[in-house]
């Protein structure tokens, strides 16, 4: 009788501990929750990496777990307010499987801790090890917004001196982002098992400074594991690294098909003959708005070899069709990329910020690409229109 009792005590565990393993499947994220001074009128709401609300937990009782469906592990952050803003929430990365938080609703959000996840810990590492970089880079700002401010309201005598102080500020910080682009690059390097490089490099390739380590990123990405290339970031990653390759000096300029402002039809093929450029702008775009003389010149002096597409990252169409009246635009084709419904067509130039030019030849082949305005890139340009069209 005895030994049938405790026969059956094993079989109920054992029963027990299958079920407990059912429940963390491998396409779940288990969050579990262990709360101290918390009450009913506590409460802790989770976001994605895009601010998309995922969930919250009301702290009736001192123990709850939430669940995710997602195939891979997650960024997401906690904050004990509705709707994010700056500095109401903590980053976290959770694994697939079980995720344990503890929560102490007397502290504030910095005092999180979650413990199961090895991507928070390799996360957490990373900051660690990037914490003086960082903090450089917010004193830069800091120091930037108050001689911006102060240039504002000095005399003429002292705006000389404090615009100094802050050309040398510009400067440090371009030196400190492109240490902190090298760190990236350097830390993830033989970390092909990691799905935080996926999430990291996917925000540093977007950063002007990566076009000259392309090839890095590139690298990266082919030595991830199969595991890791299976996730949304990586996938992600390498659309934009095959976008980057693809839009460069030499290869064939991808193809379009769309309507202008006036409803014709635009595209690479009916240029044929022409040199076609390409202009990314936006109506909130200063630099782009300061490069628009220029490219009036180039109209004027090249009226039938060359063909200007205005392309427009506008949300607002009304905005866009009033800056193309204000500074006389009309000149050339104008293209709104949100009247067409046509976002890809950023992707497949590697357009991430703006102004973006690009010159393609008469045989549809890209010669030169050009980030940002300035009369250093107007200047290339130019040299180059001139070197191809006078002849």
């Amino acid at each position: 009788m005895k030994l049938s009792y405790i026969f059956f005590l094993l079989v109920f565990f054992i029963s027990c501990k299958n079920k407990e393993r059912l429940i963390v499947n491998k396409n779940e994220i288990i969050i579990e929750f262990d709360l101290e001074n918390c009450n009913n009128k506590n409460k802790v709401y989770l976001f994605d990496d895009l601010n998309n609300f995922l969930d919250s937990i009301s702290f009736s009782k001192n123990y709850e777990k939430v669940k995710i469906t997602s195939n891979f592990p997650k960024k997401i952050f906690l904050s004990y307010e509705s709707e994010l803003s700056t500095n109401n929430f903590k980053t976290f990365y959770f694994d697939n499987g079980l995720n344990k938080i503890s929560i102490n609703c007397n502290k504030n959000i910095d005092s999180i801790k979650i413990n199961g996840s090895k991507i928070n810990d390799e996360y957490e590492q990373h900051q660690a090890g990037k914490y003086s970089i960082n903090k450089a880079l917010v004193y830069n700002n800091e120091l930037l917004k108050i001689y911006t401010e102060l240039v504002k309201n000095s005399s003429s005598f002292s705006q000389d001196s404090i615009q100094k102080i802050i050309s040398n500020l510009e400067i440090e910080r371009e030196k400190l982002i492109e240490k902190s682009l090298k760190f990236e690059l350097d830390f993830f390097k033989n970390k092909h098992n990691s799905f935080l490089a996926a999430y990291n490099l996917n925000l540093w390739i977007t950063n002007s400074k990566a076009i000259l380590h392309m090839d890095k990123f590139n690298l990266l990405h082919q030595n991830f594991s199969s595991a890791v290339k299976k996730s949304e970031e990586s996938k992600i990653l390498e659309e934009r690294i095959n976008s980057f390759y693809n839009s460069t000096i030499g290869k064939r300029a991808p193809e379009f098909n769309l309507y202008d402002i006036s409803n014709n039809f635009i595209s690479i093929k009916n240029n044929s003959g022409k040199y076609v450029l390409l202009d990314f702008w936006a109506s909130w775009c200063a630099p782009c708005i300061e490069d628009f003389p220029k490219l009036k010149s180039f109209h004027q002096k090249y009226p039938t070899e060359l063909k200007i597409i205005g392309i427009s990252r506008d949300e607002n169409s009304e905005r866009w069709k009033n800056a193309i009246l204000k500074y006389d635009l009309e000149k050339w084709s104008q293209v709104s990329l949100k009247e067409n419904n046509n976002s890809k067509l950023q992707k497949e130039y590697f357009v991430n910020a703006i102004p973006t030019k690009v010159l393609i030849d008469p045989k549809g082949i890209i010669i030169g690409k050009w980030r940002g305005g300035g009369q250093q890139n107007m200047k290339e340009l130019e040299e180059l229109l001139n070197q191809n069209l006078n002849r």
